[in-house]
């Protein structure tokens, strides 16, 4: 499969990264290096994102890549695999982030 070149914002996306950090990241060696396309175009190889975005689960979560629900806290386990926790914002009687009837 030919590899393909990924711009800042597909790589923005695919990471969850801000443009800044993944500057920061990439000139610290924490991040794939860009690769230059052109007098002021430059990409990632997607293959070497992709491999940095596993390594990154993989150090979060362990080898498979898979959190243990068990060990969370809060929720029980089967309340866990049954729903995952609402954010406060979107419980009922809440709008944004602040109680429906209070006035400021």
């Amino acid at each position: 499969m030919a590899d393909r070149f990924m711009r800042i914002r597909e790589v923005m996306r695919l990471t969850g990264l801000a443009r800044s950090t993944i500057f920061l990241m990439s000139s610290t060696g924490r991040f794939p290096k860009q690769i230059p396309l052109g007098c002021a175009a430059s990409g990632w190889l997607e293959s070497e994102v992709v491999t940095w975005c596993d390594a990154q689960i993989r150090a979060a979560r362990g080898s498979d890549g898979r959190a243990d629900l068990r060990e969370l806290p809060g929720l029980s386990y089967s309340a866990r695999v049954a729903r995952a926790p609402v954010s406060r914002g979107y419980q009922k009687g809440y709008r944004s982030g602040k109680r429906a009837g209070n006035k400021r």
